[in-house]
């Protein structure tokens, strides 16, 4: 998917770089021509200067408008240190077979790189990318991995004018407008080892799509498309994912009113693991499956202004929603079938209220989610915590906590932290990023602390516990 959006984003850029080099070469000769003293100008000689633009001198460019290409280019490097320890209550991968400890050392190398070219005065590219190499140790298997990965965070053209905005190509596409945990934030897929290791930072992995917005101050439109849809670990076809969102503004009030039919972020997923005794913690799946599932919904936004004080909330309702459940009976056995995916109706809702001081920012945050006809005998991940599966049909609820505040100590010291908690099954988190600096303007330092641990399991008598400890220094140019 990244491939098909770059290959076609990079084919645009070169395309337009030919053409300019193509007018720029014209251009000299032309330039050459008059300024030469010694050729008097002629019929036979403007037929000759003529002929040197070929088809170009048969268009007419009175009335066109006179633009040169203008490149913008932003290049930083990061040296990246992170250490890692997880333990799962369940198993849910090939590493996590046996409930044990992880630690993985991760040394990172990274190249970031922002691009945007305009094309005329209506029309720019855009890429972000990032290119690093990595070496980790793994305690599991005490040894080394070494490898080269490439992350294309967005990659599109832009149009715009008074009245129309057309973006096409990899994006990056919010819906809601909560910050902290928003349940209708669902466009893209989302990199699941930052999630649950609360590292907010692109965390969100690009999606081909088309976005097309009628531009309006009280009022206006955005258009939605999305061409593919994923049907296994390998391949794509071609489907229409579309949405619709009206904005409405209200003095202090802004509305959003969406309806979707788009691919489900939380993919259907099924692992099938052989639990037989090895010395290594790390077993290769007999079968694993991995497609997009579609996903209607309708939602509703709001950001209400008062004074200093922002207030938002937001609700929607899943017409079918991923979510994900484990077979008891599977997991005391030696065969294994980890998070089989199974579809319920879902209701959500969230509320923020934003308070800016001088210094200091606050923003407490209310999420709920609500399964409705959750299927029979099963037991649902981060929802329930049982010995054995209800057998009847049920609804399931989980209320979620959340607490973020921004503290900015001075023009270079700068913090932010996230604190949440969920209930009835309990799980709860933290997270801590210290800023030294700032990457814009040279370089910046970062460390970031996170930890989220659960309740026990009551199959394993395990809780999981999820500990990172990351920092980085970048350097910018």
């Amino acid at each position: 998917m990244l491939k098909r959006v770059l290959f076609t984003l990079l084919t645009i850029l070169s395309l337009q770089g030919f053409l300019w080099a193509q007018l720029s070469e014209d251009q000299l000769l032309l330039d050459s021509l008059d300024e030469e003293p010694l050729v008097e100008v002629g019929a036979f000689e403007e037929d000759n200067k003529q002929s040197l633009l070929g088809q170009t001198a048969s268009i007419n460019t009175e009335n066109w408008e006179s633009f040169y290409l203008k490149a913008l280019y932003h290049q930083s490097y990061r040296l990246r240190l992170s250490l890692t320890e997880d333990q799962w209550g369940i198993p849910i991968g090939p590493k996590n077979l046996n409930n044990e400890v992880t630690r993985d050392l991760l040394l990172s190398v990274d190249y970031l790189g922002q691009a945007k070219i305009h094309i005329s005065n209506h029309l720019f590219a855009y890429a972000r990318f990032e290119y690093s190499f990595t070496q980790v140790w793994e305690q599991g298997t005490g040894g080394y991995r070494n490898f080269p990965t490439g992350n294309l965070y967005e990659a599109y053209l832009q149009y715009q004018n008074s009245k129309i905005q057309l973006q096409m190509g990899g994006l990056q596409m919010r819906l809601g407008v909560i910050d902290i945990d928003s349940p209708i934030d669902v466009l893209n897929l989302k990199n699941p080892d930052k999630v649950v290791h609360l590292d907010r930072e692109d965390h969100k992995i690009v999606t081909p799509a088309a976005k097309l917005s009628i531009l309006g101050i009280e009022h206006s439109w955005d258009f939605y498309w999305g061409p593919f849809q994923r049907v296994s670990e390998e391949d794509q076809s071609v489907r229409a994912n579309l949405g619709i969102k009206y904005r409405m503004v209200l003095d202090n009030l802004d509305m959003n009113f969406m309806l979707f039919d788009w691919f489900d972020p939380d993919i259907d997923f099924k692992l099938e693991i052989d639990d037989t005794p090895t010395s290594d913690t790390y077993k290769e799946p007999l079968y694993m499956d991995v497609q997009d599932t579609p996903m209607a919904f309708v939602a509703i936004d709001l950001d209400l202004t008062l004074g200093d004080t922002v207030i938002k909330a937001e609700t929607a309702y899943f017409a079918e929603k991923n979510i994900y459940h484990f077979d008891p009976q599977r997991l005391q056995e030696k065969r294994l079938i980890v998070l089989e995916t199974l579809n319920a109706k879902q209701f959500v809702f969230a509320l923020s209220v934003e308070k800016k001081l001088e210094k200091l920012f606050i923003m407490p945050v209310y999420s709920y989610r609500r399964l409705i006809d959750v299927p029979g005998n099963t037991i649902i991940f981060q929802y329930e915590n049982l010995t054995t599966p209800k057998a009847e049909k049920r609804d399931l609820e989980r209320h979620q906590l959340n607490g973020y505040l921004e503290w900015e100590f001075s023009d270079e010291f700068r913090m932010n932290m996230l604190v949440f908690s969920s209930f009835p099954f309990v799980m709860k988190g933290i997270s801590s990023e210290w800023i030294w600096g700032d990457e814009d303007e040279g370089s910046s330092w970062k460390v970031l602390l996170s930890r989220v641990e659960t309740e026990k399991n009551k199959l394993t008598g395990l809780p999981t516990i999820l500990s990172r400890v990351q920092t980085s220094f970048t350097a910018s140019f």
